[in-house]
């Protein structure tokens, strides 16, 4: 069978809330708490967590991961596998098209690093609306809207986004597909974390949670050879119009196997009146009533959608992000009054406006009405909010707070020194396309299989916070190593091998903290948590990017001018790759062009090891609970679902209460 039949389960055994009178955890009382919480609209204290009603999302994941069985688990996670290798054969060769792309088509090789932060921002600003439909709607209709049906939504944007980036006449053209682009992956990625999250124990979610991502790890030796023919047969805008293709076709696996799970546990009367009562509980604590007419439904949307707070979030990161890096990105000076002249230079009457206005003056107000909607939307969550983007509740958790350092500075470390990356490779180092996609991309290989070790060890070992501080103190040492071998003086076995190290300890810190921080929570609050810690994540990136564009664009011109020409190092500042083809390897233009980008890489690797050097001091105040056979630390509800040796799992599984916890 695809799915546990319903004789095989107690339909009546609801592994959310506890038989006995006690946690999980021995504290007395907690299941009367939620219980009576839950009956009066209440909010309860369980270990100093807020304990809401579960909403809708939650009691069809649980319902659903009752009946998952071993042959469900190989084609759901089979699918993830397939889906996750091609975008990451799409994420190690777009650094390769996107610097061909603004080098040499666009000539504006300098808004590279904006591309990538203003990425970032999207990434990061899609998380927490992503994740509340995944609550609201539910896991697979969340999947769904993002990517099909209800499903092919979501291949749909990446596809939409790829075919505008392959025909963009300009840079910004390409900006904004870019953009639309990344919505659609972000939206595979968050809801792969969160339904892995759902049916994973918490010393399996380590392991869980980077197994889809491990075929891809082949990338790293492929995308090079791939990247490099497709440059030299063709152009980089059929290189990324290929995955317009490839990405829909590699998501219908994940599409079947969630339609065929749903579609068996609609058959289960039994559960689906279980499910039908609580979403008619879930529906009148969320002010939609009998969920007739279509007020009702467009109040209850708005306020369960949090929209007031989602459109707070968005305009306050993005105008405060945005307009820092399009300041670095172009080049722009903060006193010349150009900056939104250069974005918009096709609206003439706001280019008239800005360029009329007193210098600076754009660039304030954007920043200060961008950081009083980021003021606003704290204090509106915290004390307005009817259901929140972010559980301000869980913020109190120490675990929590020192996670969200860690992926406040762990990226933003990783944004600053890879942001010109591949470009020092390809034009001071001399590499070829095939070397610096490689030598870019490698720390990324390095980490998956370090991942993997780790989640295997953290199986067995039952304990995160020893691999997690391990980690950051390889990569505090690899980046201190960069400033010494990351020169285009160096091999490229040395240029190589300090990637390898950093990977290793990327591996340590990025799934495991993810892991850590989803176990703090109960399962009501693991999408959001999880939307949480990956919005902190890439919005950091982006800072990251910002900071090593602008460290590029301010330092790099001025290291150009002392031993060029105006004229020649204003050619090689914009346009790289045809100066180098011009002026060879060993022709003093390039030697001169060669140390400019030798002196301010070893800055951009300074900053980067500052930085992660305040991860490595978070990552000290991590909990260091045992891990065992729980969904998470709060409520500790059993689950079996998936393990490591799947083979030997018991087919007729029945969950555990949390009264009969196993270790």
């Amino acid at each position: 069978m695809f799915l546990k039949s319903k004789k095989e389960i107690d339909p009546h055994q609801d592994s959310s809330i506890t038989s006995s009178g006690s946690s999980s955890s021995g504290a007395p009382g907690t299941e009367t708490t939620l219980h009576e919480a839950r009956n009066n609209d209440v909010a309860s204290q369980a270990g100093g967590v807020i304990v809401p009603r579960k909403s809708r999302g939650v009691i069809r994941m649980e319902h659903l991961a009752r009946r998952i069985n071993t042959k469900y688990l190989v084609f759901l996670y089979g699918g993830f596998a397939l889906l996750a290798y091609v975008m990451s054969l799409d994420q190690y060769t777009n650094g390769a098209y996107l610097t061909q792309a603004t080098s040499t088509s666009f000539e504006a090789h300098s808004t590279l690093a904006t591309i990538s932060a203003i990425q970032a921002v999207f990434q990061a600003v899609s998380q927490p609306p992503i994740a509340k439909i995944a609550d609201v709607a539910g896991r697979v209709e969340a999947y769904q809207l993002e990517s099909g049906k209800k499903m092919l939504t979501c291949a749909h944007v990446v596809r939409v986004g790829y075919a505008i980036v392959a025909a963009a006449p300009s840079v910004y053209v390409y900006a904004v597909g870019n953009s639309i682009h990344i919505l659609g992956i972000t939206g595979l990625f968050l809801l792969q974390a969160i339904i892995i999250a759902d049916i994973s124990s918490t010393r399996n979610r380590v392991f869980w949670s980077i197994s889809p991502s491990l075929p891809g790890a082949v990338n790293v030796w492929v995308s090079g050879d791939i990247s490099g023919s497709v440059l030299s047969h063709t152009s980089w805008r059929w290189g990324i119009g290929m995955f317009c293709i490839l990405i829909p076709v590699m998501a219908l696996p994940i599409i079947l196997t969630l339609g065929i799970g749903m579609r068996k546990h609609r058959k289960d009367s039994i559960d689906e009146s279980e499910v039908a009562r609580e979403e008619a509980d879930e529906r009148e604590r969320r002010g939609l009533g009998d969920n007739r007419g279509l007020w009702n439904k467009a109040v209850g949307v708005f306020w369960s959608l949090d929209l007031i707070g989602l459109l707070l979030l968005v305009a306050g990161a993005g105008m405060v992000l945005v307009t820092v890096t399009i300041a670095n990105g172009l080049g722009s000076k903060w006193s010349d009054g150009t900056l939104l002249e250069v974005d918009w230079a096709t609206s003439q009457l706001l280019a008239e406006a800005l360029t009329s206005a007193k210098p600076t003056a754009h660039c304030i107000a954007l920043l200060v009405v961008g950081g009083v909607c980021c003021i606003a939307f704290v204090l509106y969550e915290r004390y307005f909010a009817r259901h929140p983007l972010i559980p301000f509740s869980l913020l109190s958790n120490r675990t929590v707070i020192a996670a969200l350092v860690i992926a406040l500075f762990h990226p933003m470390a990783s944004g600053v020194v890879s942001s010109y990356f591949y470009t020092f490779l390809y034009i001071a180092a001399n590499q070829s396309v095939q070397s610096a996609t490689r030598i870019s991309s490698i720390s990324s290989f390095s980490g998956t299989l370090c991942a993997v070790v780790v989640g295997v060890l953290v199986r067995y070992t039952r304990h995160l916070k020893s691999f997690v501080i391990f980690g950051a103190a390889i990569e505090v040492f690899a980046y201190g190593l960069m400033v010494r071998l990351r020169q285009s003086t160096n091999s490229q076995a040395e240029l190589a091998i300090v990637q390898v190290i950093r990977g290793f300890g990327e591996g340590c810190i990025g799934f495991p903290v993810q892991a850590a921080i989803q176990m703090t929570a109960e399962h009501e609050h693991v999408a959001a948590i999880t939307a949480g810690y990956l919005t902190v994540y890439y919005l950091s990136g982006g800072v990251g990017a910002a900071i090593g564009g602008g460290i590029w664009t301010n330092l790099l011109p001025s290291k150009l001018q002392t031993s060029l020409p105006a004229d020649l190092a204003a050619e090689a500042y914009e346009d790289p790759i045809t100066f180098i083809s011009e002026y060879g390897v060993g022709t003093p233009q390039h030697t001169a062009l060669a140390r400019g980008q030798d002196q301010t890489q070893r800055v951009i690797v300074i900053v980067g090891c500052c930085l992660t050097a305040v991860g490595l001091v978070a990552s000290w105040f991590l909990e260091n609970k045992r891990l065992g056979d729980e969904r998470d630390l709060v409520e500790g509800d059993q689950i079996n679902v998936v393990s490591i040796e799947p083979e030997k799992r018991d087919e007729n599984f029945e969950p555990t209460t949390a009264g009969e916890r196993k270790d």
